[in-house]
């Protein structure tokens, strides 16, 4: 994520809209983009859909988004926890 985190970092004043659906995202690399990100305060659509993370990662990703009082379009993944084992 050090390459995405940069571009974020480099946009923050004026990233309006940012995909990231079924970039294989995990825990870890949405905590390293969440300082970032939070800072987007131009951001109006997020797409973090198809990603697979966990519970407690989508709170604080939904914890740093929610300050962005810009962002109007939000799409989430189910997290880990709500699917079934098979």
């Amino acid at each position: 994520p050090e390459p995405l985190k940069i571009l974020l970092e480099s946009t923050v004043a004026s990233l309006k809209s940012l995909d990231l659906e079924a970039c294989g995202i995990t825990d870890s690399q949405v905590q390293a983009l969440l300082p970032a990100l939070s800072h987007c305060s131009q951001l109006r659509v997020l797409s973090f859909h198809e990603n697979r993370i966990s519970m407690s990662a989508l709170r604080d990703l939904l914890l740093h988004t929610a300050r962005l009082s810009q962002l109007s379009i939000e799409l989430y993944p189910a997290p880990l926890e709500s699917y079934d084992a098979q």
